[in-house]
């Protein structure tokens, strides 16, 4: 009987004993189990921020670029407008020349005939009239 009990607490030794083992067992799993589950959420959160990342850097590169064709855009029509400008600025003073040539030309020939008259004048009130005369026309 005591060979019974002393055999029957043996077991019941190696049965808490093996418990006690699984219930380690179950436990290092569970905690593998939720280190894996922590690192794959930390990852999938890494892998979520990186994207965003890319994302706001495609996005930049986007805002960047419709920039810089604006202000190539901007600067183009400045200088389009500049060349106007020029250009216009140019047929206003080739119009002034002009102008100022047609009115020179226009007071020559005004004055042209004016000069023949005088001439003719002058040179019929010579003998006509004698010295005098001229000098009072002059």
């Amino acid at each position: 009987q005591q060979q019974q009990q002393q055999q029957q607490q043996q077991q019941q030794q190696e049965a808490a004993k093996r418990a006690k083992e699984e219930a380690k067992a179950r436990a290092l799993e569970e905690a593998q189990r939720k280190a894996q589950a922590e690192a794959a959420r930390v990852a999938a959160e890494e892998v979520e921020r990186r994207l965003r990342a890319e994302e706001e850097q495609r996005r930049r590169l986007r805002e960047a670029e419709e920039e810089r064709q604006i202000k190539a855009a901007l600067e183009e029509s400045r200088k389009v407008e500049e060349e106007r400008r020029k250009q216009v600025e140019r047929e206003a003073q080739l119009a002034k020349q002009a102008a100022a040539a047609a009115k020179a030309e226009s007071a020559a020939a005004a004055k042209q005939p004016k000069a023949q008259g005088a001439a003719k004048a002058k040179g019929k009130a010579a003998p006509q009239g004698g010295p005098q005369q001229q000098q009072q026309q002059q």
